[in-house]
């Protein structure tokens, strides 16, 4: 099994990729347009494929708003909803694919690299929040879990 976690940015989107046979883990920065080839790539290269996809939109909040002055809010309300887009065009892909995917709200606290290391047990040099928000995606979801279960009997 494929697993694909994604952090979706206007720039470039947190990717996480666990190969469940393998019991690997990468984790990239990729653009939109190489965020599908990745997801396509994958999907021919392994049937069993799901991709966990980070959907801010699933807030119910709207926390810049009142914390900020009316043009530095506005700012930050375009890039979320341009965040937001992502999101949902990389749930159409995967609807037009008929890829599996499951739409994930984001955890409130961030980690740090640090944090990272210890939570995931990996030994990542560096890593940066997009691609540690992608990985936390994959290490906390019930598809890893129960693989990795399997595993460790």
């Amino acid at each position: 099994m494929i697993i694909i976690g994604i952090d979706p940015d206007i720039d470039k989107s947190g990717i996480a990729v666990y190969n469940s046979d393998r019991g690997i883990l990468n984790i990239d920065n990729q653009g939109f347009f190489d965020l599908l080839s990745e997801i396509s790539w994958q999907r021919n290269q392994a049937y069993d494929v799901i991709v966990l996809i980070e959907c801010g939109y699933l807030n119910k909040s709207n926390w810049h708003a009142t914390k900020n002055k009316a043009k530095y809010a506005a700012a930050i309300g375009a890039k979320v909803g341009a965040n937001h887009q992502i999101s949902r065009l990389l749930v159409e892909f995967c609807e037009r694919e008929m890829i599996d995917y499951r739409e994930i709200q984001p955890k409130r606290k961030k980690i740090n690299h640090n944090d990272f290391i210890n939570v995931s047990g990996l030994d990542f040099k560096r890593t940066n929040q997009e691609q540690r928000d992608a990985a936390m995606l994959i290490l906390n979801s019930n598809e890893y879990l129960i693989k990795k279960s399997k595993v460790n009997r």
